[in-house]
């Protein structure tokens, strides 16, 4: 778009529109993902030392014989945290690299469209 001063004299100006709204939503779904990663990163390691924990007890026992149903199970549960926490991430990630691809197609449509 052109802005014409009152001396009649047109500068070039980028619309404050659509492309706007696109950056601070892709910048809001950036912190979105990135405290999603940072959670999902401190809770595997809550869950690494979970399964560190299982299997000491595990090894631990040497000639006695443990629990293998409860062994089964914790590690049954861990392994469904994992899958959930990974998931989440997943789709924020997905979410956001499809905003990323959206914002560089109306990029190019835009810069397309100026005539100097």
């Amino acid at each position: 778009f052109f802005f014409q001063a009152e001396d009649g004299i047109r500068d070039f100006c980028l619309s404050r529109g659509l492309g706007d709204v696109y950056k601070r939503q892709v910048h809001g779904e950036q912190e979105q993902l990135f405290v999603t990663h940072m959670g999902a990163i401190k809770r595997d390691a809550n869950l690494l030392t979970e399964e560190s924990d299982l299997i000491a007890n595990v090894q631990g026992m040497g000639e006695i014989e443990y629990d293998v149903d409860l062994y089964v199970q914790k590690l049954e549960e861990i392994i469904k945290k994992k899958l959930h926490m990974y998931n989440v991430l997943n789709k924020k990630l997905q979410k956001f690299k499809t905003l990323l691809k959206e914002e560089e197609e109306i990029s190019s449509k835009v810069k397309s469209t100026f005539y100097y």
